[in-house]
């Protein structure tokens, strides 16, 4: 493998462990009776999904995977399937020594509920984050450097979607409600440090010793007013979101609690923090079944240490787009100078029909792929995979394509057959790669790229299309 590519690789490899601040594997998602008065597994005319993590960690548009702590989804469902609740996976007992020093963050939990309340047939997300510290003292060239310390306690945001089929005379209404708060707030500047107008308002504030509930609603106002709280020589501050819809056809609510970016004096790294995040949708007209079709331009892992990926990824609604063909275009994305990525486009289609029946398809185009240090020039390339289901509890039809304009590695041209792969110094690539095909559908890779020696595999072109009947 040549001298470029290594440091590439190196590069990310450290850039990534900075932003990590050690991951530990062992979580576990735990099934536990939910407050329903249904039966268990009760099927309902409704689909369910809800997605909540703890903490989330995005690099140039990528995301940075294997950061999202405390992940719990509830997958496209029609069924009460009660509560899922998902421990912390992020460790902060042994961080890795490069930027990790002012980042310390407890156990996270998530919860996710699909659940019937009376008449009110919902969807919960829920997310608490016991303690977070941010900032401290780092050595800077064999000195020591104070920066500011931000303490926050039991953050928690909540986001829940319903229908209450007792409203309009029966016909039923949907309804949503999300929020966010927490338990306590302090903040800590060394003495001499500058403290900027709007940081003074923050430390009147929590100096004022008010009951906890004004303290939090004065520091909303406060990073409402100000949009992006600076405090110098610690970063960032600034309020996630709140937002949810309810239309006649479903109700979907959305909580984001903080955005914080950390400023390292040790290296002048920058990492920045989604803190507290809860989806919820809740849909109607899914009588035949739900979709679970999601779309993806790239994965990156680098060995076991950390997985990039997503680039705005996209999936079609549980009840599918009436027929309509619907689309996104992200635009472009890059992993640390390793993978550039520009003219990412999605584009989906999900019809209900009578009797069981469902289909749609799903497609992931990527206008061009640049690999610099393997020298791996990628135009046009696109995937593809149609589904059907033929009734109830039959085999959902599905059928994979992909397609490539030109590929080329250091300046030769290479064509390739679907299911083919082209071995070169240091590498190989394979070209259609169809994985997890199962009873309700499959999904497939353009492009799987392996560059040997350092263990570093790219994925381009995720298509994954299934249709569940409950």
């Amino acid at each position: 493998m040549n001298r470029s590519l290594r440091k590439a690789i190196a590069v990310s490899a450290a850039c990534a462990a900075a932003l990590a601040g050690g991951v530990a594997s062992n979580a576990a998602a735990v099934a536990t009776p939910g407050q329903s008065a249904a039966k268990a597994g009760a099927i309902t005319k409704f689909g369910y999904k809800a997605n909540v993590f703890g903490t989330k960690v995005v690099v140039n548009g990528v995301e940075l995977r294997n950061l999202k702590d405390a992940l719990a989804v509830q997958k496209c469902t029609r069924m009460l399937r009660g509560e899922t609740v998902k421990g912390s996976a992020l460790s902060t007992d042994n961080l890795l020594p490069i930027g990790n020093d002012l980042i310390r963050i407890s156990p996270s939990t998530s919860r996710t509920l699909t659940y019937r309340e009376g008449d009110r047939y919902g969807v919960r997300g829920t997310n608490v984050i016991a303690d977070i510290k941010l900032g401290g003292t780092v050595d800077v060239l064999g000195t020591p450097v104070s920066t500011p310390v931000l303490k926050i306690e039991g953050l928690k945001s909540i986001a829940d979607s319903w229908n209450d089929t007792s409203a309009n005379g029966g016909q039923g209404k949907f309804g949503h409600a999300e929020s966010f708060g927490f338990g306590d707030i302090s903040l800590e500047i060394p003495e001499g440090g500058p403290i900027p107008p709007e940081v003074q308002d923050l430390l009147d504030i929590i100096q004022d010793n008010l009951p906890v509930t004004q303290t939090v609603n004065q520091i909303i106002d406060l990073l409402e007013s100000v949009g992006t709280l600076e405090i110098p020589g610690l970063g960032t501050l600034a309020l996630g979101r709140t937002t949810g819809k309810a239309t006649d056809h479903n109700a979907e609510s959305n909580a984001y609690a903080l955005k914080v970016q950390i400023d390292n004096p040790q290296d002048g790294s920058k990492t920045v923090l989604q803190l507290g995040r809860a989806t919820s949708k809740i849909t109607d007209g899914v009588e035949s079944g739900v979709f679970r079709s999601t779309m993806s331009a790239l994965d990156l892992r680098i060995g076991d240490l950390v997985q990039f990926g997503g680039v705005s990824s996209q999936n079609i609604p549980c009840s599918g787009t009436d027929g309509k063909v619907k689309s996104k275009s992200v635009g472009a994305a890059s992993v640390l100078g390793l993978v550039n990525l520009s003219g990412v486009k999605y584009s989906w289609m999900g019809k209900q029909q009578p009797k069981g029946k469902a289909k749609g398809w799903v497609q992931s185009e990527i206008g061009a792929v640049s690999i610099p240090a393997a020298q791996i020039e990628i135009s046009n390339l696109l995937s593809r995979v149609n589904m059907k289901s033929k009734g109830l509890n039959k085999k959902v039809k599905r059928s994979v394509s992909t397609s490539i304009g030109s590929l080329s590695v250091a300046g030769t041209p290479i064509s390739l057959a679907p299911g083919q792969s082209h071995a070169f110094d240091g590498g190989i690539i394979r070209y259609q790669v169809v994985q997890n095909d199962d009873f309700y559908g499959t999904e497939v890779r353009a492009l799987q790229i392996t560059l040997f020696e350092e263990n570093v595999v790219l994925t381009l072109g995720q298509a994954a299309g299934r249709i569940f009947f409950k």
